[in-house]
């Protein structure tokens, strides 16, 4: 089943994405980088999270930067590593293609027991699979075992930085579930 989902999602969206010139490949790394956080916005993040070879990932992003659909700014304490963000283009790209309509109707039309099943089974599923192939978590921040909430703002312990509300509705690349 999960299967078929994935299919009927990829065909909308290669479509979708069709019409704009771009790959699924491309899509996947638009989706990623407007749900990451400053600290998963690198090339290498987008690698892992994709599971694609480092040449694969890089031409993609190349592209998606000829295109300006994204944007990459050197780091201010080691100008040999890049963040990338989505430009308003990319931003405006994206709505358009995600989440495709037809899923968004089909979602609609399942009750809130259905939805909140589906979530808490897919959840288990995702953890297991990263578990057992050893692969990165990319939780949202402030569901990490290292999130925690200092005077009214998240913190990141791991890291020893404060985020910002919206980073810690994010994927981190450093994520790692409660224990």
């Amino acid at each position: 089943m999960i299967e078929r989902v994935q299919n009927l999602w990829r065909s909308e969206e290669r479509s979708a994405g069709a019409e704009h010139g771009l790959l699924p490949v491309q899509i996947e790394v638009l989706g990623y980088l407007a749900r990451c956080n400053r600290f998963s916005d690198t090339p290498s993040a987008v690698t892992r999270y994709l599971g694609v070879t480092k040449g694969t990932a890089s031409q993609t992003i190349q592209r998606l930067r000829e295109r300006q659909l994204v944007e990459a700014v050197p780091d201010e304490s080691d100008r040999r590593a890049l963040h990338l963000s989505l430009s308003k283009d990319g931003r405006q790209v994206l709505r358009s293609l995600r989440p495709p309509e037809t899923m968004v109707r089909a979602v609609e039309s399942l009750s809130r027991s259905q939805i909140e099943g589906l979530t808490e089974g897919l959840d288990a599923l995702l953890l297991e699979l990263q578990r057992q192939q050893e692969r990165a978590g990319f939780g949202v921040c402030e569901t990490c075992r290292y999130h925690r909430v200092e005077g009214e703002r998240p913190f990141c312990g791991l890291l020893e930085e404060r985020l910002s509300k919206s980073d810690g509705l994010k994927l981190c690349a450093e994520h790692e579930p409660p224990s």
